[in-house]
């Protein structure tokens, strides 16, 4: 069972690692697995007018893509098997090092079956991909954007405060505007059922997300399931002789 959960916790940590590499890839523009992965999107296929030979070439480079990630991960239980924390790492770190390298390999190819003006109209729908998703202070902290755009670190931590800023502000209009939004769809209804909703809505709650500590509740002896039903059952005893 511990073989298991190691192996299992350095797959997990590998995928997680590859798909932040894809992310940043995706925040520079300028190189890495982000060109490749926005070339799959037929829109993006459609809008750098692709013709036929380059879509096939596209979808070689994807295939020697997931291989690359398939070698990697090919016969992960027996090279984790026995092997202890520090010779882990180690390995982790040489199967991330080949799969930086060689996913570097397949996606310089893209250079060579694009033309200049698709490349560069690419790199730009990369660039506005990573701002989507990440944030434009993300996508600036790239090295070759950096290097592009010769941003000094305190460009850096400038852009960083004011995305902060805007991000807050941006925030309460939206919360306000959410408002507005439902007061508006129930403006159809009588005063009454208007009045109804909101008793049954109650008191703003913001939920931040994530789990609750049920576990730990059931570590706890009777804080556990068969505490909370003994509670509960208690409660309905006491409730049913009030």
């Amino acid at each position: 069972m511990l073989f298991r959960n190691i192996t299992f916790a350095a797959i997990a940590a590998l995928a997680c690692l590859f798909l932040a590499n894809d992310a940043m890839a995706q925040r520079g523009g300028w190189g890495g697995g982000g060109r490749l992965e926005l070339l799959n999107n037929r829109d993006v296929q459609k809008e750098l007018d692709l013709v036929d030979d380059q879509l096939e070439d596209i979808e070689d480079m994807m295939s020697a893509q997931r291989d690359v990630m398939r070698n990697a991960f090919s016969g992960m239980r027996e090279k984790f098997q026995g092997v202890s924390r520090e010779e882990r790492d180690e390995l982790m770190a040489s199967i991330r090092s080949t799969i930086q390298e060689k996913m570097k390999e397949v996606d310089e190819k893209v250079s060579g079956v694009l033309v200049p003006h698709q490349l560069a109209r690419l790199d730009q729908l990369v660039f506005q991909n990573s701002m989507r998703r990440g944030g434009a202070t993300a996508a600036f902290e790239n090295a070759a954007v950096r290097d592009k755009l010769k941003l000094t670190d305190e460009e850096i931590v400038k852009l960083k405060e004011k995305e902060e800023e805007v991000k807050k502000d941006l925030e309460e209009k939206i919360k306000k505007l959410r408002a507005e939004a439902q007061d508006e769809i129930l403006s159809v209804l009588s005063a009454e059922k208007q009045a109804s909703v909101k008793e049954m809505i109650g008191e703003s709650f913001e939920m931040t997300g994530g789990r609750g500590d049920r576990g730990r509740g059931r570590r706890g002896g009777d804080r556990g399931r068969g505490g909370d039903r003994e509670r509960a059952g208690d409660r309905g005893v006491r409730g049913g002789g009030s």
